[in-house]
């Protein structure tokens, strides 16, 4: 096994031990897991996830073997973000304190963006205010291109995670989906979409959904820089997907007269990411172009926010600006159909 993939395999295990910590291994963070191993480019033939969990590798062990600054940077920081979503326990603050210390990481603007960034999932505060459509036909196709535009955006972000604050970029992206789902209750006459979080918490069972989906993306980020085609392909994806779930499934239960139950909107939102996952498939070339268009403009935006000259509200406004609007061409097309 070369060093690289000894390196990645390090890696995974210390989220392994990050997720065990507590004494319980939750449906999310194994979900979390397998989505980071299903990107392994070549795993020890007689090594499996089950048996990495059964018998992972101590932490100093771990440790030793990854090396390379960006590597642990960004374990770092997918190891805080399990932590920290769950409610952090001594067992993984330990964890935590143990690799701050081994990689030479100052954690407080970690601490203080995640907390800021938290904040802002439920901030309405910055949210356009839209008119009502009253023709049914231009509001659907209105609706539909809104969802996709802001799939597209959402997706080009998850192609360029801020280096050293994945969690920071996804919990952009989860606000930027709030307020697509806002607008879409606007276009409804819902003044800010007011049921947005109500919607998913009806699909979810509550906010913990954005906590799983959370780790879900913290776990595969690490995984990604040994093979970042694979790793930002499948992120930009993962994204897309579900902001097109979302955008369908809170239209629909607009469209009923917000009367769909838990049950029905959970089923609106499956058939959706099947329809979400083959749409990116089939223009996963045309979004990634249009990711190269942007691309130096948001690494501009995180260099920013990283280095304290932005606050989190404007980098979620120019945010906005950017990628809110990327539906033109080959994928705009897609709106109306």
């Amino acid at each position: 096994m070369s060093d690289r993939d000894r390196e990645a395999l390090a890696s995974l295990n210390v989220l392994v031990l990050t997720a065990q910590a507590d004494g319980v291994l939750t449906d999310e963070e194994r979900n979390a897991l397998e989505a980071a191993w299903a990107q392994l480019e070549s795993p020890p033939e007689d090594l499996t996830l089950d048996r990495l969990l059964s018998q992972p590798e101590n932490l100093d062990s771990s440790i030793a073997q990854i090396t390379r600054p960006e590597i642990q940077t960004t374990l770092y920081d997918a190891a805080f973000t399990m932590a920290k979503l769950g409610g952090t326990t001594p067992q993984e603050q330990e964890i935590l304190d143990r690799l701050r210390v081994a990689f030479e990481i100052d954690s407080q603007q970690d601490e203080e963006l995640f907390e800021t960034a938290l904040e802002a999932l439920s901030d309405e505060s910055g949210d356009e205010i839209l008119e009502a459509t009253g023709d049914p036909t231009i509001r659907e196709q209105n609706v539909r291109s809104l969802v996709l535009d802001y799939s597209i955006g959402i997706a080009i972000l998850g192609f360029n995670p801020i280096p050293g604050l994945n969690a920071i970029t996804a919990l952009a992206a989860y606000v930027l989906e709030l307020k697509m789902m806002r607008a879409i209750g606007a276009k409804w006459g819902y003044p800010k979409g007011q049921d947005a979080l109500a919607v998913v918490g009806n699909i979810f069972g509550g906010l913990g959904a954005f906590a799983a989906a959370l780790t879900t993306w913290a776990a595969v980020s690490v995984v990604g820089i040994f093979v970042p085609v694979l790793g930002s392909a499948a992120s930009a994806s993962f994204w897309f997907t579900l902001t097109w779930a979302l955008g369908q499934a809170t239209n629909r239960y607009y469209a009923s007269g917000r009367q769909m139950s838990s049950e029905e909107l959970k089923q609106v939102f499956r058939n959706a990411k099947q329809e979400g996952k083959s749409l990116y498939e089939a223009n996963s070339e045309a979004i990634a172009a249009k990711r190269d268009s942007v691309r130096p403009q948001l690494d501009a935006l995180s260099r920013q926010l990283k280095e304290g000259k932005i606050t989190q509200q404007e980098y979620r406004e120019r945010l906005r600006e950017l990628v809110g609007r990327q539906s033109s061409g080959k994928v705009g097309d897609l709106a109306g159909k």
